[in-house]
């Protein structure tokens, strides 16, 4: 069984750290859920960054790795 409050503790330490992509947080979110919980085979992780500095109106920019 995964521990819900885990998996959110993890994302929330993960995302506390700066990192230069929203591909980066994705990718270390789930290598360190798939520490945390062995037995898990995949992770499906979306990431969105709100207004990001790109130049225009853009609400938003998202990611979404499978790992």
């Amino acid at each position: 069984a995964v521990n819900y409050l885990t998996v959110f503790e993890i994302v929330e330490r993960t995302m506390q750290r700066t990192q230069r992509t929203i591909e980066a947080a994705a990718s270390n979110i789930i290598a360190a859920i798939r520490e945390q919980f062995p037995q898990i085979v995949e992770v499906e992780c979306s990431v969105s960054k709100i207004a990001p500095p790109l130049g225009g109106k853009i609400d938003k920019v998202s990611v979404t790795l499978i790992g």
